[in-house]
């Protein structure tokens, strides 16, 4: 199975949705997940994992990655060959910004497509329709072939005071027909999880101090919210 993490541009949250995800899948259903990095124009989902790997955890894996390759069309037959030999895996992959090769290859092959936007982006209205009309692409698309679309708020205030970018974002969302694509509960912003993701770390394998435990506590809880609509579609695939 896969799950494709897909977005318009750059900086919309795809590489964190990604390795927050994969770490929170492999460890809550206990499956076996693997990441596969086809963002040629960063390779940040590598990096995570090379960091992560320095620290001692070995799972989940990387089981392919762009960095290794600088050729798009060599990366794409990797990947499918990957898919074909992998059909008991869960593959959570992470793309390139935009309608690349290898992004529409990984759209056409998920099983699960989540598609990130970042609320906490100067221009958040902006960033917004361009996400909605990527949404809007792959939904009939993913529709005719019964997977599941899912856009996936990210960045959004944890307080009770949100910013007018934020308004907006909210507003666009409540006013705009998506279906059959689902939009799920957003991650919030907390101040200092970035630095777990940077060290390639998921919060609650980093904390230490009492604040730390309890910001990672509630990102764990917040995640848990945002993926269980994943989990559940995940569990109806295999059951098929």
């Amino acid at each position: 199975m896969v799950i494709t993490v897909a977005g318009i541009k750059g900086g919309s949250g795809k590489t964190p949705l990604a390795f927050f995800a994969g770490w929170f899948l492999d460890a809550l259903l206990e499956v076996d997940v693997g990441w596969v990095d086809l963002d040629y124009a960063s390779g940040s989902l590598t990096e995570r994992v090379e960091r992560r790997r320095k620290h001692g955890f070995a799972s989940p894996g990387l089981l392919l990655s762009a960095s290794y390759t600088s050729d798009e069309v060599e990366l794409g037959r990797q990947f499918a060959e990957l898919v074909r030999s992998r059909e008991n895996q869960l593959l959570v992959v992470d793309t390139a910004p935009g309608p690349s090769a290898t992004a529409l290859l990984a759209v056409e092959t998920a099983d699960i497509v989540l598609v990130p936007t970042w609320y906490r982006m100067v221009f958040m209205a902006d960033a917004l329709s361009y996400t909605l009309e990527l949404v809007r692409r792959y939904r009939d698309q993913l529709a005719s072939a019964r997977k599941k679309l899912f856009l996936v708020p990210m960045g959004k205030s944890s307080g009770a005071v949100i910013s007018r970018a934020e308004q907006e974002a909210e507003e666009m969302l409540k006013n705009t027909k998506l279906a059959p694509a689902e939009v799920l509960p957003a991650l919030p912003y907390m101040p200092g999880i970035e630095i777990y993701y940077h060290d390639g770390l998921y919060p609650t394998e980093g904390a230490e101090t009492p604040y730390q435990v309890e910001q990672a506590r509630r990102f764990h809880d917040a995640i848990k919210q945002t993926m269980l609509p994943v989990i559940e579609s995940l569990a109806q695939l295999i059951n098929m």
